[in-house]
Parts: structure tokens; sequence; C-alpha cells
């Protein structure tokens, strides 16, 4: 049996993709998402019609702090930081997110599913 900790940092609802309708879960954060670090590129500014936004630009990714790798757990994790994984780590096999957006009167309300990086995916097909 495998063990999924979200690392999201907040609660995560699993809607059944097959009639997108079924929570089948809900997911509590288990500790602090996962930090990524890019290269700094600089500051720059948006003016939008007499308000400038800051911006930081950022490079190529640096860093990512993850737990350490257990085979017998996957982590849930943002886009960002498995993009990150993927370019850093491309072997690390217990990487998910969540699936697509299910909103309910404009709202965020669930994820069909999970979705699995390359490697994960690779590792989950094999089964």
């Amino acid at each position: 049996m495998a063990r999924i900790l979200n690392l999201t940092g907040r609660p995560l609802r699993i809607i059944d993709p097959a009639d997108r309708e079924t929570t089948i879960m809900v997911l509590q954060p288990d500790g602090n998402s996962p930090t990524v670090r890019h290269r700094d590129e600089g500051m720059t500014s948006v003016d939008t019609g007499g308000t400038r936004i800051p911006v930081s630009c950022k490079g190529r990714a640096t860093h990512a702090f993850l737990p350490p790798y257990r085979e017998d757990t996957f982590l849930i994790v943002s886009r960002m930081v498995q993009t990150t994984v993927e370019e850093l780590f491309p072997e690390r096999d217990d990487i998910l997110t969540p699936g697509r957006n299910v909103r309910r009167g404009g709202v965020h309300y669930g994820s069909l599913g999970l979705t699995a990086s390359e490697a994960t995916a690779r590792r989950l097909l094999k089964r």
C-alpha cells in the first residue's frame, strides 16, 4: 500500500474523473510546501496605466527542497515544484500534482484525480 503526502499547503479534494461529482477523498496538508529556488535575473516593473507593479525576474531553477525519497511514498506538490523537480531530478519517480481543476459556482472545489510526473508515470505504468 502506498502512502501519499499532500505537500500543497492546502486541503486537496480528489474528485472521481469518471463522473466529475464523487469525492474520493480529501487529503489534509502534510506540513509545509516544498520550496524551490531560481537564479535571480533582477527586478523590473510593469506599468498598468499609472500603477507600476514590481516584477522579480527568475531564471533557471537551482534548488528544490523535498523530503527524502521513500519507495512507499508519493508526494503531491504544485505544478511549479513538479516542473522544477523534473528539471533538477529527472529520476525522481514519486511526484504527483493535483489533476484538472473542478469549480463549483466559480470557486475551486477540487481536482480530477492526480497527475503523475514523467518519471512517476513510467513507474506507475510498470505495475
